[in-house]
């Protein structure tokens, strides 16, 4: 990924950090961050949207991008490869397909006097399986009533969430 940062136009000023660790935090601070799609990795949202909020200035606007549960559940999912264990005994369950509700975030915004607005996302395009890779997200359906699952059954319901004060 750093690899990536290194190959961006010019002009622009990227930063390398892990936000789950705010020890690496930049110093500067901002009016406008986007998360995309990492939400789902981690057990506790709490502590890694305390630590994105670290990186802004008094104003602050985050665009959080990602599937969100639209019933008033949290789900957590570990999964294993069956294959891959059954080869070489490996015993390690992988994260990052968790499931924050909407409410979650709503409540998590209300403790930190934050507004929250979710737009639903509608994938109105085909992706297609991909066989050799189960986890990656595919569409099914067709028109209108297109709907994004992967390979550990889960139907993927995407907002862009805007969190805001």
């Amino acid at each position: 990924m750093k690899e990536l940062l290194e190959k961006v136009t010019p002009g622009i000023t990227t930063y390398w950090a892990d936000i789950s660790d705010e020890t690496t935090l930049p110093e500067e601070r901002f009016d406008i961050c986007t998360i995309m799609g990492v939400l789902s990795i981690f057990d506790h949202h709490e502590k890694i949207l305390d630590n994105i909020l670290k990186l802004f200035a008094e104003k602050k606007c985050l665009y959080l991008f990602g599937f969100f549960n639209p019933y008033d559940y949290d789900v957590f999912v570990k999964a294993r490869n069956a294959k891959k264990h059954e080869v070489d005994g490996e015993d390690v369950l992988e994260a990052g397909w968790n499931y924050l509700s909407k409410l979650s975030l709503i409540k998590y915004c209300d403790s930190r006097n934050l507004k929250c607005e979710f737009t639903p996302f509608k994938v109105n395009f085909d992706i297609p399986r991909h066989e050799d890779d189960p986890l990656r997200s595919w569409t099914i359906g067709c028109g209108e009533d297109v709907i994004v699952v992967n390979g550990l059954q889960q139907i993927l319901s995407f907002y862009l969430c805007k969190i805001y004060n």
